[in-house]
């Protein structure tokens, strides 16, 4: 089939003027489908892409909707019909397969079928088969929503022979076939509106489109049924199957499908060196793209708990099958089927139930958080043999013997910190308050959890105590505060059993030591515990000491139930102190500060439209900014969790509507259904009072003060970006400043990888494993070990990433 030719610049419609809309913040930022123009033109394809091949005065978003871009054209033909084009931006680190987020499609004018779509790919552009993911994404926007119509245009200004202008026909005939693959968009094409794939400038493509659009003013319905499927996805291999994955094709979608995606994410070589975390975030953002693509798709966005603790998992895997083949002498095979053979429990899709309580599970904060199991801890398969792994893995009444000595850490940094003046025996009062609490909640449902003892949690406390007052002493408040808790053990050599070198065992579980506190009868509690292993630090830029554990995933982002309501409960009783209305200078505590946010923003928004509370939102942020001594960051994680919980953050266009629940069934922190979430944005009543607030899902979250450490990608962004109405030439200019920059930062953080490596050295060598199979998380013999990359005890968990795709 002949492409058609290049339309001469006689034929094409002049456009006359290019001008900015007048009201950026209505047509872009809102969501009321009245305020949508008429006829609009999506661009769409690689984000550099657009942005250099277009001059464009394009207008971005508000501070809280930056991803949206759009720009007004006018054509002679129809000068009472101006066209908005509209472009998103897509974040940092997103997949090639991803969508535009739903709640932006109403703002992007998506959801009418009013808008055209148009492709734009660059001559120049040698990577055509990325750009064909960008593709085949607004291809299903186009089958989700329907519209006006479907172009690609080929880029061909400033183009020459030798930067690409002789491939132009090929790459054409690129795009040419790849419609050929999607039979049922023949319905959307006619020859009134001209070819599919123009090969000329990008602005003259704008033109073009535009007038074939206004010409011939018709509207497709959408079909979102219209697209292949994978049935029996075990049967393709890896590379099949993750190209099945990313283009959501795979039909019906099970959990097995699920750990394999996972798998295949972990031994991605793109993946070696990033965290566990880094991991998450990737695979998750992939997921997410894939229930955007599968149109009958009904759940909601991945769960970030749920998400880190298979890839833990599936990781967890991989390792033990090296461990234990080397001790059986099992021939080898790391193929997603041979790792699921020798450890089928996996396949359970109720696993988590073992390890986290429904409070944990069926909460908002587990949605957007990394937390740690509250019923048993995390498998090591350090410390385990082979039955003991495979038993421990499954068996249902098993708790956590760290979590009392993980809570009292937290406890004792809390009240040594540098400005704290109260006594500490006003903090260890709704310690233990809370801590009894959550464990009475906990055992309605899992009585093989030990009971509350005052004698155990005195104990731990002292010993915790002794170990960081002497750091304290020594000079280190920073870095009493910035420690987590695996470091702490490390290197104090502190463990749930230490308690058996100062009480026997009848004591220690007597009635009379869980009623009051007991002394030892061994020997005494000591005053001070010095650490088993060097504290200083490196010389140059102190790199930061935790690293080496927030790689393998073992420091959640949120802390414990417990330790949250722990500080909820220190919130609450020093904003009784305070004036419901706060003055910006006078927010100069965390207390302090959520006394403002709920009566300046969370009471107002209750009466006032959704649209309105971002801008309020960013106007107290620069309030606070200029008046209060409180870190900026700090403000600006609370507020953007504040507007994240206020605004309505997933569309019905995405998500279908499921039938709500009576209110009286629904339990505290209960999962956030596509009812409850909009119930809860703007009509919840227990937004209206302070403690109601306080003590709400939001409030677990944002009474705790080390909220403001937080980095996360969703919690970025809020105030920050360059100005409205910035056109392309500065983007591009301010793109190359940034890659820079970011090729700098990659060097610091080598530099800081390395110094936190040996940092991380002296904890290891203090740890005295009894075998040398028992040195790494899998064994790793010395020749599949490289250097610099972690040590002995990290080398296992990344050497998964040395293996590709089959």
């Amino acid at each position: 089939m002949p492409l058609p030719a290049v339309p001469t610049s006689a034929s094409l419609p002049l456009c006359v003027s290019r001008r900015e809309p007048k009201t950026p913040t209505q047509e872009i930022g809102a969501h009321n489908a009245a305020l949508a123009p008429e006829y609009s033109l999506f661009i769409c394809g690689r984000p550099r892409t657009i942005t250099t091949t277009s001059t464009l005065p394009w207008v971005v978003g508000p501070p809280w909707n930056r991803q949206v871009w759009s720009t007004m054209l006018d054509l002679t033909s129809f000068p009472d019909s101006p066209i908005t084009l509209f472009h998103y931006i897509a974040p940092e680190d997103t997949p090639a397969s991803a969508l535009p987020p739903p709640d932006l499609h109403k703002a992007l004018n998506l959801t009418e079928s009013k808008s055209a779509f148009l492709f734009v790919h660059d001559a120049s552009d040698k990577d055509v088969n990325e750009s064909m993911l960008y593709l085949r994404g607004c291809i299903e926007l186009f089958h989700r929503y329907g519209g006006r119509g479907f172009w690609v245009v080929i880029n061909t200004a400033g183009s020459t022979e030798k930067n690409g202008l002789r491939d132009v026909d090929s790459i054409a005939a690129r795009f040419a076939e790849e419609f050929m693959k999607w039979p049922e968009l023949d319905v959307f094409f006619h020859l009134e509106t001209g070819p599919r794939v123009l090969k000329m400038p990008t602005e003259a493509a704008y033109c073009v489109v535009g007038d074939a659009m206004l010409k011939t003013p018709r509207l497709f319905a959408p079909r979102p049924d219209a697209r292949p499927v994978v049935t029996n996805p075990g049967a393709l291999s890896d590379q099949n199957f993750w190209s099945a994955f990313l283009n959501g094709y795979i039909v019906p979608w099970k959990h097995e499908d699920y750990l394999r995606a996972a798998y295949l994410t972990l031994v991605d070589p793109e993946n070696r060196g990033l965290g566990l975390l880094d991991i998450a975030t990737k695979f998750a953002a992939d997921v997410n793209a894939f229930k955007q693509r599968y149109s009958q798709f009904q759940l909601l966005p991945e769960s970030r708990t749920l998400t880190v603790f298979w890839l833990y998992h599936v990781e967890l895997a991989f390792v033990s099958v090296r461990v234990h083949e080397r001790r059986s002498d099992l021939a080898r095979d790391f193929s997603f089927r041979g790792i699921f053979e020798y450890m089928p429990e996996l396949r359970d899709h109720k696993l988590p139930t073992a390890y986290y309580s429904s409070d944990i599970l069926k909460s908002e904060y587990a949605e957007r958080f990394w937390m740690l199991p509250d019923l048993r801890p995390l498998i090591d398969p350090r410390r385990e043999r082979d039955d003991e792994f495979k038993e421990d893995l499954v068996k249902k009444e098993r708790e956590d013997p760290e979590r009392l000595l993980r809570f009292v850490f937290a406890v004792v940094q809390r009240y040594l910190h540098p400005r704290e003046t109260r006594r500490r025996s006003w903090f260890i009062n709704f310690a233990f308050a809370a801590f009894q609490k959550q464990t009475i909640r906990l055992r309605t449902k899992q009585p093989w959890i030990s009971v509350y003892s005052e004698t155990q949690a005195y104990f731990y406390l002292q010993l915790v105590h002794a170990a960081l007052l002497q750091l304290r002493a020594a000079g280190r408040n920073e870095y009493v505060q910035e420690m987590s808790y695996p470091l702490f053990c490390k290197m104090f050599n502190v463990t749930p059993s230490t308690w058996t070198a100062y009480y026997t065992e009848q004591l220690w579980n007597s009635l009379e030591a869980r009623a009051g506190f007991l002394p030892p009868d061994i020997k005494p509690l000591p005053d001070t515990i010095q650490p088993s292993i060097a504290t200083k630090e490196p010389a140059g830029r102190s790199p930061d000491p935790n690293l080496f554990f927030r790689r393998l995933g073992l420091i959640p982002e949120l802390p414990s139930l417990e330790t949250l309501h722990f500080h909820q409960a220190i919130v609450l009783d020093d904003a009784k102190a305070l004036i419901s209305n706060l003055d910006p200078t006078e927010v100069t505590t965390h207390a302090a500060l959520l006394r403002y946010i709920h009566a300046h923003i969370v009471v107002p928004s209750l009466s006032a439209p959704p649209a309105s509370t971002p801008p309020l939102i960013c106007q107290h942020l620069t309030i606070l900014s200029q008046a209060s001594r409180l870190p900026t960051t700090h403000l600006t994680t609370v507020l953007t969790l504040t507007l994240h919980h206020l605004t309505t953050r997933f569309n019905t266009d995405y998500f279908p509507p499921t039938p709500p629940r009576p209110s009286s069934i629904l339990p505290v922190g209960a999962p956030n259904t596509h009812g409850t979430r909009y119930r809860r944005a703007h009509n919840c009543p227990c937004h209206d009072g302070w403690e109601s607030w306080v003590r709400g899902s939001l409030g677990l979250v944002i009474c705790w003060e080390g909220v403001g450490k937080l980095e996360i990608g969703w919690l970025k962004g809020l105030g920050d970006g360059e100005g409205e109405g910035e056109e392309t030439g500065v983007e591009d200019e301010r793109g190359k400043k940034k890659d820079g920059k970011e090729e700098s930062n990659r060097a610091k953080e080598g530099d800081a990888r390395k110094e936190t490596e040996r940092h991380a050295q002296e904890i290891r060598k203090e740890s005295n494993e009894e075998d040398d199979d028992d040195k790494t998380l899998a064994g790793a013999e010395p020749e599949d070990r490289e250097v610099g990359d972690g040590g002995e005890e990290g080398d296992e968990w990344e050497v998964m990433s040395q293996h590709t795709l089959c």
